[in-house]
């Protein structure tokens, strides 16, 4: 009995450490997670089924096959190498792709849910993947983004798009800069969070947002007081006035140097400031603060 226990947890976790072979074929039918170090091989083929793979600490690899793999979750990271990969257009769901500077494209996969690239500079584009929910791209290529229906959460740094896409489910945007009249087009959008950007000196009011985080605006002046936050950051931002929002419970001032009046925060139930020199008025806070 104990041998059978032992024999099925070696099925399910597979590890390969310092392999110096050029080419390697994993056949593990049971095999949950697959662990990868400092290996040398120059392609990987893997089939048929695991439920997390992690490859990592591999400058060498060029090639991944993953095409008859059936995949719960991918992370792909520090692949110095790494030109292509092939995966199961039907059987991934969720893909981290970090810091791969010569990959140039995420191939198209049907079932895929959420999808993060990281650190490649060398993908100037995605596919349009019909069921995903999340993308977060950071220092890619990438200039234009398809639209795709279900996308609920997109965040964007150092990614020099053209426009952004218009998504009628989208909850949750962070972006870098953008034309704040976009946001009119996302009907559902949540929570919002832009960062450096020198386009916005207003933020208008926009019924469906609820949680704001405004670092380094540079020209940003006001925010519309009819607005239904519940959650305010501002962080080094030059604007003079908070207003009194009815269902405000968190307000989080930093370096807002040119502050210098918060209105009635009696319903706010956490306040933070930190380096607001010239606030010298807070008209009523919550018994509680």
């Amino acid at each position: 009995l104990l041998g059978n226990k032992l024999s099925k947890m070696l099925d399910e976790n597979l590890t390969i450490f310092d392999d110096s072979k050029p080419v390697i074929d994993i056949s593990q039918k049971n095999a949950k997670t697959v662990h990868l170090y400092k290996c040398t091989f120059s392609k990987l083929c893997i089939s048929p089924c695991t439920k997390n793979l992690h490859i990592n600490l591999n400058p060498t690899l060029l090639e991944l096959d993953l095409s008859k793999v059936c995949i719960f979750s991918l992370v792909l990271s520090n692949l110095s190498s790494l030109r292509k990969i092939h995966l199961n257009k039907r059987q991934i769901f969720d893909l981290i792709v970090e810091d791969c500077p010569k990959l140039k494209e995420i191939p198209k996969a049907l079932t895929l849910q959420n999808l993060t690239i990281t650190e490649c500079p060398q993908i100037k584009f995605i596919h349009e993947y019909p069921i995903l929910q999340s993308l977060k791209l950071k220092n890619t290529g990438i200039k234009i983004i398809p639209n795709m229906a279900f996308l609920k959460i997109l965040h964007l740094t150092n990614i020099p798009l053209r426009s952004l896409p218009k998504i009628k489910n989208l909850i949750e945007l962070k972006c870098n800069c953008l034309d704040i009249g976009l946001i009119f087009s996302y009907e559902k959008l949540l929570i919002l969070e832009i960062e450096n950007c020198r386009n916005i000196k207003h933020i208008p009011y926009i019924p469906s947002l609820r949680k704001i985080m405004l670092f380094n605006i540079s020209k940003l002046k006001s925010i519309n007081s009819q607005c239904n936050f519940t959650h305010i950051l501002c962080s080094y931002c030059p604007i003079k006035k908070i207003s009194s929002y009815a269902n405000l419970s968190s307000l989080v001032l930093n370096n807002c140097n040119y502050l210098e009046k918060i209105d009635d925060q009696k319903n706010t139930q956490k306040i933070f400031l930190y380096e607001c020199p010239k606030l010298t008025l807070i008209e009523k806070c919550s018994p509680n603060i």
